[in-house]
């Protein structure tokens, strides 16, 4: 709780940190996504209007 009342560093730090602590998580789950969910989890999103990034 005494974190987040008085954080003992600037709010950018702990913003980066937070980015890297997200990305290190992103790809410790990338084990357990199987071949190809991806393409199918793309092709509805785009159907329902969500904008496409990068094939």
């Amino acid at each position: 709780m005494k974190e987040v009342l008085r954080p003992r560093a600037s709010l950018a730090l702990q913003a980066h940190r937070r980015t890297i602590e997200t990305y290190d998580a992103i790809l410790d789950l990338q084990s357990y996504v199987q071949p190809g969910a991806y393409d199918r989890a793309r092709q509805p999103a785009l159907r329902a209007g969500v904008p496409g990034g990068p094939a």
